[in-house]
């Protein structure tokens, strides 16, 4: 999934990072006010396991978290607990997030959540400016090292 991103003001991401917090062990949905619901991407199932990535806005700083099906309803909604959250740092006019279509030294990797300049003539996106794991067996996000990172570019919905 690819979403194009807004430019927003520089934030001191330690203080977005704590704040951030507050939503790790929360249960989705519903979303709090004051939250913007944006998209996600299912992860590749892991040991029958299904997790997501799902950004949202809160007041203006931009959260993607890394979620674990608890749940479905009778009519197969999904209720998930939130394991991690990763705040994104200011991005550049033309940057995109992707997640759970890029790959590493040729290696697709659904894990993966990156932040890529949009070359419109692409589909392939090369030009990484930050990469994260969002790991479904520690339930955590880490930067991870953009070098040979591809993303497929598809259209936003």
């Amino acid at each position: 999934m690819v979403l194009p991103l807004q430019l927003w003001s520089c934030v001191d991401t330690r203080v977005v990072s704590q704040e951030a917090r507050k939503y790790i062990g929360q249960t989705y949905p519903p979303a709090p006010p004051p939250l913007k619901e944006v998209g996600g991407s299912m992860i590749d199932p892991l040991d029958q396991a299904e997790y997501a990535f799902f950004e949202v806005v809160d007041r203006g700083v931009h959260l993607v978290w890394l979620m674990r099906l608890l749940a479905r309803d009778a009519e197969g909604r999904p209720l998930w607990h939130i394991e991690d959250v990763l705040p994104l740092p200011p991005v550049r006019r033309g940057d995109v997030l992707l997640f759970a279509k890029c790959g590493q030294a040729g290696e697709y990797n659904s894990e993966i959540v990156a932040i890529a300049k949009d070359e419109e003539a692409e589909e392939l996106l090369t030009n990484v400016r930050r990469a994260w794991r969002g790991s479904r067996s520690t339930g955590k996000f880490d930067e991870i090292a953009t070098a040979g990172i591809e993303c497929e570019k598809e259209e936003p919905w």
